[in-house]
């Protein structure tokens, strides 16, 4: 529920809610409004690389073409394509537009959650995902598929919230696009007011995941070829990215990679411990497997895993006794993202999903403010202004770049810790 003085006046103040409705799609398609004057890049390198695999999934079938992404994403990205008949244009437009309506729903969504919350919320609080530039840079830079994923997630949520079995497929939709919205229903577990939903969705949870991911298990190579990929990856953007940085300087690709011709991949010029590095579409079609590169990180991933494991037993030892299961999946998914052995920036928007429907009404303002303010001080630095500036001495560019990755890996263990001690 709300509280405090509304930021309409009194006159607009009965159609809050649906000025937010209008303010929020504005906010979210207000870029494709002045193509004409700014020009805005509705073709991006991520929908151009998307839109390169189709055709390669033309040539060879789609379920003989891996990528670094679950199958079902592949499907999805699959079908825009074919159902834009092949323009890159096209293609660019419907999926501006998909995530832009996703985000837009979300913001709607999270409105609903506050409202109906048995907490006190601010009126800024209520406003407070709509004006969040974070949302807003990934979805105006079209880099990522993730606000698809953050509604199945946010979805997910809402129904379990009212025990409804139609978020066990939100949930394995969801999932069966990237792993994160199973953190939601894995953390029912720890929930003794919810732990009878756990195990009564449980079967319907896994039937979906088997459906969405059925065309796995007649060809295994889309599995594991992707998961080899993921597997030989260098750390990037971690603290472990950073030691890895220090030990090796700047990645030059080996191991799996080299099944690949030498220009099979975009090499950013800063290296890949702070971008990575992007393979090309023409190596999808060749199964790849685990390999030297894989055993040359082991120490860094198992020391990455280890931690992970050991303070998510510690947390849920000490916390699950007292919180929701929705700030256990905020304490869980901060201890992951602080200890991953790579760290992609959109992230954060899981993050702070999560950290506004989880958090105490008091906290959300202060922690999501500084959330934002790091990713959006580290992604454009590293995108925009350490290649720009890349003739000059490197070492001195990427101080800034791993100061920022060492805050914001503390600011999520802080997070975590806060969650703990029930504090946030």
């Amino acid at each position: 529920m709300f509280k405090g003085k509304p930021l309409l006046p009194k006159s607009l103040l009965k159609y809050e809610f649906e000025v937010y409705i209008i303010i929020l799609f504005i906010s979210r398609f207000f870029p494709v409004l002045l193509i004409p004057i700014i020009h805005f890049p509705l073709v991006t390198y991520f929908t151009s690389w998307l839109h390169d695999i189709y055709i390669i999934q033309q040539k060879n079938g789609i379920l003989n073409v891996w990528t670094p992404y679950p199958f079902l994403f592949n499907l999805y990205s699959y079908i825009l394509n074919f159902l834009t008949m092949n323009s890159l244009l096209n293609f660019s437009v419907i999926f501006y537009f998909i995530n832009a309506i996703c985000d837009s729903i979300t913001g709607i969504l999270i409105w609903k959650i506050l409202e109906e919350s048995p907490n006190h919320y601010s009126q800024y609080v209520r406003w407070l995902y709509l004006s969040s530039p974070l949302p807003l840079f990934w979805i105006y830079t079209q880099q990522v598929y993730d606000p698809v994923v953050i509604l199945f997630l946010v979805l997910g949520y809402y129904f379990i919230n009212k025990k409804s079995k139609l978020s066990t497929f939100f949930i394995s939709v969801g999932t069966s696009l990237k792993i994160i919205p199973i953190f939601i229903y894995g953390s029912c577990l720890f929930d003794k007011n919810m732990r009878k939903i756990f195990f009564k969705y449980l079967p319907f949870l896994i039937l979906g995941l088997i459906v969405f991911n059925v065309p796995i298990f007649f060809n295994l190579n889309l599995y594991t070829s992707s998961l080899a990929w993921q597997s030989n990856r260098p750390a990037w953007e971690s603290m472990f990215g950073l030691f890895d940085y220090l030990k090796n300087g700047f990645y030059i690709p080996t191991g799996a990679y080299l099944n690949c011709p030498s220009d099979s991949f975009t090499l950013q010029l800063v290296g890949f411990h702070m971008i990575g590095i992007t393979p090309c579409p023409s190596i999808f079609s060749e199964p790849l497997k685990y390999n030297v590169s894989f055993f040359s990180q082991s120490i860094l991933k198992t020391i990455s895993l280890a931690l992970v494991v050991i303070f998510t037993i510690v947390f849920l030892y000490f916390a699950t006794s007292k919180l929701t299961f929705e700030k256990i999946t905020l304490g869980l998914l901060s201890l992951i993202f602080a200890f991953s052995f790579g760290f992609s920036p959109q992230y954060a928007l899981y993050e702070l999903v999560i950290l506004i429907i989880a958090s105490k009404p008091e906290k959300i303002i202060f922690n999501s403010i500084v959330l934002q303010l790091l990713l959006l001080i580290e992604y454009p630095f590293l995108s925009i202004l350490v290649p720009m500036f890349f003739h000059l001495s490197v070492d001195v560019i990427l101080i800034p770049f791993w100061f920022i990755v060492f805050v914001r890996s503390f600011f999520l263990i802080y997070i975590a810790m806060s969650v703990m001690l029930n504090k946030i």
